[in-house]
């Protein structure tokens, strides 16, 4: 708020992640952050925005995420796995 901008939280929350999305436009941005098992609905409304024009950043962990092809940038993550236990703690 303080950058005048508009924020807006596509939490995705009862299934109404399109139409939280759907005032976008390619002067705004999505910022989309799924690591592996990668949620589905986060890769649809990141292909949805995508073919809309609106440019994404993506917060993933491999060049090779479904985010990734479709990201206008993209920061690699490498999150630490102890024993079936993923720290989220560098994201």
């Amino acid at each position: 708020g303080k950058l005048g901008l508009r924020p807006a939280l596509v939490d995705h929350v009862g299934g109404l992640g399109a139409e939280q999305l759907s005032g976008a436009g390619p002067r705004d941005a999505l910022v989309a952050v799924s690591f592996t098992p990668y949620t589905q609905a986060t890769v649809d409304l990141a292909n949805a925005a995508f073919a809309r024009g609106v440019p994404l950043v993506a917060l993933t962990d491999s060049p090779f995420s479904p985010l990734a092809p479709v990201a206008k940038v993209r920061l690699d993550v490498v999150a630490a796995d102890v024993s079936g236990f993923r720290s989220l703690a560098a994201t």
